[in-house]
């Protein structure tokens, strides 16, 4: 069986005329199954799942100038999700850190604000 080519370049878009119209008076047959899309489900994205070891908090000095840290240490989950939780304890404090060795190190000391930061995201916390 040969296939049959049309040209559908000719077809006339202004008279608001559908491509399924178009082909069936070309002689095709449409299925009214076919014309119909299939529905995509969303996919349904787990969240994280919170780590059953606690996170550490502690202050460190030494080392910085003088400057006082605060240093999250112990998150065991992907880099991913310790960048994201950096960025949330970084805007809620409103100061600067950074991740370094799988540690969220954050500019002042901040370690009660942080552990009930922690806290309320549904982390274990130790001080």
């Amino acid at each position: 069986m040969t296939k049959k080519r049309i040209d559908i370049s000719e077809r006339d878009t202004s008279s608001g005329q559908s491509l399924s119209d178009f082909l069936s008076k070309a002689g095709l047959e449409i299925s009214k199954d076919a014309a119909k899309q299939p529905e995509m489900e969303p996919q349904k994205v787990k969240g994280p799942v919170k780590q059953k070891e606690p996170l550490y908090v502690r202050i460190e000095k030494k080392g910085r100038h003088g400057k006082v840290v605060t240093i999250v240490a112990g998150f065991t989950g992907l880099t991913g999700l310790i960048e994201d939780l950096a960025k949330k304890l970084k805007s809620q404090c409103g100061v600067g850190g950074s991740v370094k060795d799988r540690e969220i190190v954050l500019q002042g000391d901040l370690q009660k604000k942080v552990m009930q930061l922690l806290q309320d995201q549904g982390y274990k916390v130790k001080g």
